[in-house]
């Protein structure tokens, strides 16, 4: 005797095989690379990050050149605070810590997929840190220092070659009779300049923007005359950073950096300067951070951490310059959610680059 099957219970059967086959086409597990023997190649590898404290340093680096009339200056413009000799200071403008993920090579892990699953959506950045899954944006890059090393400026490089050669200047066969040809010159140039704007002169600018553009040019000359004898200072914004990576047994306290007024930043080791310290004080630093991903057995979610809390204060000497409190995720503890929510239909993750935090988690039907 033959069976036959009724169209109906044909489509009912194959409904059911169908839904049993998507419900188990889809298998989820995170495991720390650590544990595992050999690679597959339906597997995404991801890291999580340690969080580096960038520190960036901006300091003014001040020239003060003297003036090759500086002698003559009271006597001849009745001007006594000149520059005397040339010299070269610093002083810090600002200090700023900027916090960074980098990835962190003992925090490897590994998402094994059993059929398509929603794993397969893994934003990672620039250096393998898991941003999150199935993310609507793109996962910001770790950024790069934000500065550039340029010619520091020297003593050498501050002149007087931009004045003007007049000459009658040239023509004298003295220091002094060219410093008097000079102050003769400035002179001029505030009588000239008197003449135009009491409307005195024999052939005044057409419009108001010739006036300003003439103004400017004799103002402009007028200093570079007067910098002869009062000197020139120059003010060159140079800025530096330091990378420091906390970590729970570094000090609570380190010195950074050394500064010196006459050399800028030297070295920690270089007792010309005065030491400017870093202080990581941690808050609550949880005994085992990774004790769950070492003992766990069972099919894992996604790893992520739960930073912990510092505060991070920079101190000159006495002065308190900076105080923030801020994630750390090395000071924190590595968290696993469960392997089910990766496994659920439509599901988004986001975590922190920097912490390693979760931030977010969304399903959606």
């Amino acid at each position: 005797m033959k069976h036959i099957l009724l169209p109906a219970a044909v489509a009912s059967l194959m409904t059911i095989s169908c839904s049993t086959a998507r419900q188990a086409a889809v298998k989820v597990s995170v495991t720390p690379t650590s544990s595992m023997s050999n690679a597959t190649d339906n597997v995404v590898v991801y890291h999580l990050p340690q969080t580096v404290l960038r520190v960036e340093v901006e300091m003014d680096k001040v020239i003060r050149k003297a003036g090759p009339y500086f002698r003559y200056t009271e006597r001849l413009l009745n001007i006594s605070n000149v520059i005397l000799e040339d010299s070269e200071s610093w002083r810090i403008r600002s200090i700023k810590v900027v916090p960074v993920g980098r990835a962190d090579d003992n925090q490897a892990y590994a998402i094994a997929m059993d059929g398509p699953g929603v794993a397969q959506n893994v934003t990672l950045n620039n250096q393998g840190v898991l941003c999150g899954i199935n993310l609507s944006t793109p996962c910001m890059d770790v950024p790069a220092a934000s500065y550039v090393y340029t010619h520091e400026m020297q003593k050498t490089d501050v002149t007087f070659d931009a004045v003007p050669r007049l000459e009658k200047l040239l023509k004298q066969t003295s220091t002094a009779a060219m410093a008097e040809e000079a102050a003769n010159y400035i002179y001029k140039i505030r009588k000239r300049r008197s003449k135009i704007f009491s409307a005195n002169f024999p052939i005044l600018p057409p419009d108001g923007l010739s006036l300003e553009l003439t103004k400017a040019e004799l103002d402009t000359l007028e200093t570079q005359f007067m910098e002869l004898f009062t000197g020139k200072e120059t003010v060159q914004t140079i800025k530096r950073v330091i990378e420091y990576i906390p970590t729970r047994t570094n000090p609570d306290n380190m010195v950074l950096f050394r500064f010196s007024a006459n050399a800028g930043m030297v070295d920690p080791m270089d007792l010309s300067g005065a030491p400017v310290y870093l202080e990581v004080k941690h808050k609550n630093i949880p005994e085992l951070p990774h004790a769950e991903a070492k003992k766990e057995t069972k099919s894992n979610g996604l790893y992520h951490i739960k930073p912990g809390k510092a505060t991070v204060r920079i101190v000159d000497r006495s002065t308190l310059m900076l105080e923030e409190e801020m994630d750390i995720a090395q000071f924190g503890q590595v968290m696993s959610m469960p392997a089910a929510v990766l496994e659920q239909p439509n599901v988004s993750i986001e975590l922190s680059p920097v912490t390693g935090a979760l931030k977010r988690v969304n399903t959606s039907k």
